[in-house]
């Protein structure tokens, strides 16, 4: 149920693996799809093939294109088994084998850029599921980046959660080229984070990396 990311204007696929139990049931092959509650709608039926109880990750196509703009949004799907063949055999069914989610859903409009390094690996570069959720609220239906970008400048303005130092010019929200998110979120959500005061280079910082998403 790991929160997912998508770009606008794809019909991208989602990978999934299965189990089945008995392990024993070597050579098991079922025709499995799913059907959707939520925007990204139900997956088109493909053959998972069973070995030792498990099978390989499997690519089921989305049903509908993501629409081309920025959103969030919760999607749950109940799988089904259809077509069964095993040992030979085979059979045609219909039944409930289980259900995912809820998977938080977000649609970006371009492949994130840097600050941001999508690798598929659980490291920081990877965009945050806590800052896609931030900014794909703030830029909700936007279909251009230049919109995007300017909802999401605005909104830090707006949040009445920062004041310009006027005073030393120092930087609260970036230490040694690293941008300090966390407590930046943790600004906007009603904690301290690392105060209320910032200057330019955290404002900079700020609008590059959401944005960048």
């Amino acid at each position: 149920n790991d929160p997912r990311g998508y770009v606008a204007g794809a019909g991208p696929s989602v990978k999934v693996r299965f189990g089945v139990r008995p392990a024993a049931l070597e050579g098991l092959a079922v025709s499995m799809y799913a059907v959707g509650a939520g925007r990204l709608g139900n997956l088109e039926p493909r053959t998972v093939a069973f070995s030792g109880g498990e099978s390989d990750w499997v690519d089921f196509p989305l049903s509908r294109w993501i629409p081309p703009q920025v959103d969030s949004f919760t999607q749950r799907w109940s799988w089904r088994a259809g077509r069964v063949e095993w040992n030979g055999r085979s059979g045609w069914s219909d039944f409930l084998c289980a259900t995912t989610g809820p998977h938080r859903v977000y649609t970006v409009l371009a492949e994130p850029v840097a600050p941001w390094h999508p690798n598929g690996k659980d490291d920081d570069q990877n965009p945050w599921a806590d800052a896609l959720e931030w900014a794909c609220r703030v830029a909700r239906k936007a279909e251009t980046q230049h919109e995007a970008a300017s909802r999401i400048t605005r909104a830090i303005y707006e949040s009445k959660r920062f004041r310009y130092e006027v005073k030393e010019g120092e930087s609260k929200y970036t230490e040694n080229d690293t941008v300090l998110l966390t407590h930046f979120l943790g600004r906007l959500k009603g904690r301290y984070g690392k105060g209320v005061y910032v200057n330019c280079t955290d404002c900079a910082s700020f609008v590059v990396s959401f944005p960048n998403l």
